[in-house]
């Protein structure tokens, strides 16, 4: 591995770093709420893991080591987004926003990395990431506007 990264292997590990963090999210969210969202959410931490680790072997395999999140940063926002909720009158609801705003981060890098020529079996991992980024986009903003509308 050289000092210098290639501009595709960059944009690869920042997919697996912002998975992860989305993962650890989802995860931690989880584990505060009950019910049909806390299975949801376990489900998306898993989902967002495994795409993770799939694409850190690539680029181990490329010679590349995956990045891991920040784990200071990682712990701020989670408490930030804990501190919003409290706040919120409607704790599921501002769970939700916040779970949208990450996962259109996470689509974003999904979306560069796809710019660029990527190792070609990486190519069908983002893909189908990007496709079920945007089932759960849908999803999130359907339980958003059930949250909204009290039903």
């Amino acid at each position: 591995m050289s000092l210098l990264r290639e501009k595709n292997l960059v944009a690869l590990d920042n997919v697996v770093v912002s998975a992860l963090k989305n993962a650890d999210h989802y995860e931690e969210e989880s584990a505060r709420l009950s019910g049909e969202l806390a299975r949801y959410f376990k489900e998306l931490a898993n989902r967002r893991r495994e795409a993770a680790e799939d694409l850190g072997a690539i680029l181990r395999r490329s010679g590349d080591m995956p990045n891991k999140p920040d784990q200071d940063r990682e712990s701020f926002e989670e408490a930030l987004s804990r501190l919003k909720a409290f706040v919120a009158s409607n704790e599921e609801l501002a769970l939700l926003r916040e779970r949208v705003k990450s996962e259109r981060e996470l689509a974003e890098t999904v979306k560069e990395a796809l710019n660029f020529p990527v190792p070609e079996e990486s190519r069908p991992i983002l893909q189908e990431l990007e496709a079920e980024i945007g089932k759960t986009l849908m999803k999130l903003r359907q339980l958003i506007d059930s949250e909204s509308t009290g039903s």
